[in-house]
């Protein structure tokens, strides 16, 4: 490569980078986003605090209802009430309050429905350290409904 083709070839290069925007510029947040996906989450997260009191009160009939009928037809009622009666409704009655701290993320579940997971913390009666849970609430057939949930679990990036 000549010396002319070579300092051309720097020249076009360093006009490249004096035209690039800064990555700074580039790597800032999207607030609007945040705050339309709290928007529009709202009423998801209205039944997610629904179902959460609900299971902290111990109520099987009134948190099997609140749940995705699709998902009750894929894992049979037995299983369901099983689930809810071992792991979920125990996880959640032994908790005096539910944490301040929730993140929000998109969700569909297995029967294509959109909606929202809650990333929560819950307090244990007594005091001592809040658990994660998660809530996931989706629209089936015009309804919100409760997709899963589990308990217990920690997701990291998402329990903060």
């Amino acid at each position: 490569m000549s010396n002319a083709v070579a300092r051309r070839l720097l020249l076009m290069t360093s006009a490249l980078f004096l035209l690039t925007p800064p990555l700074q510029a580039q790597s800032q947040p999207d607030v609007s986003a945040d705050l339309r996906m709290m928007s529009d989450s709202a009423a998801y997260r209205q039944t997610a605090e629904a179902f959460v009191a609900r299971a902290m009160a111990g109520d099987l009939d009134a948190t099997q209802k609140m749940l995705s009928a699709q998902m009750v037809d894929r894992s049979g009622t037995d299983a369901i009430r099983r689930a809810l009666e071992q792991q979920i409704l125990p996880f959640f009655v032994q908790g005096a309050q539910v944490g301040r701290s929730v993140t929000v993320a998109r969700t569909t579940d297995a029967g294509g429905n959109s909606g929202y997971a809650f990333y929560m913390w819950l307090s244990p009666r007594g005091g001592g350290e809040a658990h994660p849970f998660t809530v996931y609430v989706v629209e089936e057939k015009g309804r919100r409904v409760v997709a899963n949930v589990l308990p217990g679990r920690r997701v990291p990036g998402r329990h903060v």
